[in-house]
């Protein structure tokens, strides 16, 4: 993993979407990004899946663990680096702000400082899911 860059590289991108799609054939994902807080020297993928809440979040856990079993062993992204949310999470309302200014369609290498109140030190935002650009 580029654990220390600063710019996410294509292997975690293409797990992190692997992983992503996976999840979404059992239940729908709304959001996904990865971030890269200011205070660590890791990225982590958060990812917003209809259905987690907190009365749950153990269950999409194991979901994740299940999916990322059956997924090629791949050196780019670890279990531990999953973290899912809820819409309403300021992270994932700050990152649905930035789509709704970018139209959503497409991906988003977003090199803020903040996003949600958090300090970063980048994001990598995937496209919304069923967005397309308006023509």
């Amino acid at each position: 993993m580029g654990q220390g860059t600063l710019v996410i590289e294509e292997g975690e991108k293409n797990a992190g979407r692997d992983l992503i799609d996976r999840i979404g054939k059992t239940r729908p994902v709304q959001l996904a990004f990865w971030l890269k807080p200011a205070e660590s020297s890791q990225w982590y993928l958060y990812i917003v899946a209809e259905g987690i809440d907190d009365s749950n979040v153990d269950q999409g856990y194991r979901e994740v663990l299940r999916h990322f079993q059956e997924m090629p062993t791949t050196p780019y992204l670890d279990p531990f680096q999953v973290k899912l949310i809820q819409d309403d999470d300021p992270l994932a309302r700050a990152v649905m702000e930035v789509h709704r200014r970018w139209g959503g369609w497409h991906p988003i290498n977003y090199n803020g400082r903040n996003l949600g109140g958090m300090s970063i030190e980048g994001a990598y935002l995937y496209p919304l899911p069923n967005t397309s650009p308006v023509h």
